[in-house]
């Protein structure tokens, strides 16, 4: 299976007082493109779909212009989670009509995490949520931390996981390899919790084929090249100007995950 790993489209955002809409629009030609020419069996969007909870009606007209057209022209399956800067509820309004048209969205945190299965791999959708919501829809007195809430979730996945198969994991978080300097920070990442240590360890992660990550706007991996960020659409802050933005195409194969870059050529560069 070929799989389009997006994240972070910021939808609606604003830099400098400019509307990033008409960039975004070209950008999203482009994952349209990458649709056709890559040969892609599912796309994921790993959160931020939209830069703020209540985005403006443009935004919103282009998520369903482009969510429309990958599912119902192309006929390619989207899985998408909320991040920080959606509305959880809002983004998941709708979701059991669109899961008819193969549109799986995870909104909102459910005392079971959702599992969707294409072509025999199972997709794991966890949607972010601060640690006190999660503390309290769970019942867990003793989650306090993102490391905390992390844990649960994905100790409650192994338990019903077949480990033979291949299993994927979506997710929004803020993930490190021992300390924060491990990873590539941009000034356009607000932060995940206000009070708490916001990082989760990457060795949580052990087991999975594949981690889809949102959050960190720079494509990079977190120690294992199977977990991955792969960065935001556009250039959303001064401190990104040098970054290369990127599409990932992952080959997923039990026990032979590939990728590769599929770069996006912005309609205006920031300097």
């Amino acid at each position: 299976m070929r799989v389009l790993h997006t994240a972070d489209w910021h939808l609606g955002k604003i830099v400098n007082e400019f509307s990033m809409i008409e960039d975004q629009r070209h950008a999203l030609d482009q994952l349209i493109t990458a649709i056709k020419t890559e040969n892609i069996d599912v796309v994921i969007m790993a959160g931020d779909l939209y830069d703020r909870s209540l985005p403006p009606k443009e935004a919103g007209a282009l998520a369903d212009e482009v969510l429309t057209q990958i599912v119902n022209e192309l006929g390619i399956p989207v899985l998408a989670i909320a991040g920080n800067h959606d509305s959880s509820e809002r983004l998941e309004y709708g979701s059991r009509l669109f899961t008819q048209n193969n549109l799986f969205i995870a909104g909102t945190l459910k005392n079971e995490t959702r599992k969707v299965t294409l072509n025999g791999i199972h997709f794991y959708l966890v949607p972010f949520a601060d640690p006190a919501f999660v503390r309290e829809k769970l019942q867990q007195p003793d989650i306090r931390t993102m490391e905390d809430a992390a844990r649960y979730q994905i100790e409650a996945i192994k338990e019903q996981w077949n480990p033979s198969e291949t299993n994927v994991l979506i997710t929004h978080a803020y993930v490190i390899n021992g300390d924060v300097d491990s990873v590539e920070t941009s000034d356009s990442e607000r932060p995940l919790s206000i009070g708490t240590a916001e990082y989760i360890p990457v060795g949580l992660f052990d087991g999975f084929d594949y981690v889809a990550l949102g959050h960190l706007h720079k494509p990079q991996k977190v120690k294992e090249d199977f977990i991955r960020y792969s960065g935001s659409l556009l250039k959303y802050s001064k401190s990104e100007a040098n970054h290369v933005k990127q599409l990932t195409v992952v080959n997923l194969q039990k026990d032979n995950v590939t990728h590769e870059p599929f770069y996006l050529e912005p309609l205006r560069n920031m300097r």
